[in-house]
């Protein structure tokens, strides 16, 4: 073969070459918590009379009819720190990152939600300082059992999140957006179980804007003493939850920017 002919033989090789498509980025799968901060609690004791200690958060006993009352939210602060609603005091109070009490801001009416300077009057669903500040959350939509889409507000009814759930045995029964931030990544929770429903499991999943799956936090503790009506924060990819157990408040933390 002339040198020519092979150069020729090898042009057309190289140009037939294609190059290989990058691979695609691996999930993140937690299943502990990144930090867990532990903070102190104490029941309210009507009989006594005694002022409950201005450091602890408040629980009350649950009865046969009634639920166990305390810390129903919370918000976490641009230092780090966390404002938790303490409605059977009337207040928020506010803790170091560390866990260490810092202060508490009396309300006068009891919160069961709070977001930065805001606190929402307990069940009357109206904000103390006027209408809800936030901005309006995507809500999501279940079409099958395995399959579920949150669109994008004011956007094509096209452009959304796909979400779905391909595990063995167990459905999707909900879907809620914990944050869209303004790159378009998404943080969802997602709540799955069995047809007979006497397991029903959490997890949280963090996507892309184009809808692929980056990070996943499977087994989301919910063995709550008291059930909170906005358990979840997400700050700069990372996620919080408020865990109020029987012997102390917990707040669950996952870093999902790694």
């Amino acid at each position: 073969m002339s040198r020519c002919a092979w150069a020729l033989g090898l042009v057309l090789v190289t140009g037939c070459s294609r190059p290989e498509a990058p691979a695609a980025r691996p999930v993140s799968v937690l299943r502990q918590p990144s930090l867990t901060v532990r903070l102190p609690v104490q029941y309210l004791d009507p009989q006594s009379g005694s002022k409950p200690a201005g450091d602890k958060l408040t629980y009350s006993d649950g009865g046969e009819d009634e639920s166990a009352e305390g810390p129903s939210s919370f918000d976490v602060n641009d230092d780090g720190s966390f404002s938790i609603s303490d409605p059977l005091q009337e207040r928020i109070v506010i803790f170091s990152r560390q866990g260490t009490f810092v202060r508490d801001q009396p309300l006068g009416f009891a919160a069961d939600v709070i977001w930065k300077n805001h606190a929402r009057r307990f069940l009357d669903g109206q904000w103390a300082a006027g209408p809800d500040p936030r901005p309006p959350l995507p809500q999501a939509h279940i079409i099958t059992p395995n399959r579920g889409f949150i669109p994008v507000p004011g956007g094509p009814e096209s452009e959304g999140l796909a979400v779905s759930w391909d595990g063995s045995g167990e459905s999707l029964l909900s879907i809620q957006t914990l944050e869209r931030d303004p790159d378009g990544t998404w943080y969802v929770a997602l709540e799955v179980g069995g047809q007979e429903l006497d397991t029903v499991r959490k997890i949280i999943r963090k996507y892309s804007r184009k809808g692929d799956r980056l990070a996943e936090v499977q087994d989301v503790p919910t063995d709550y003493y008291v059930t909170p009506v906005e358990e979840f924060r997400v700050r700069r990819g990372i996620v919080y939850q408020l865990e109020p157990l029987a012997g102390e408040l917990r707040i669950n933390v996952w870093d999902l920017t790694k």
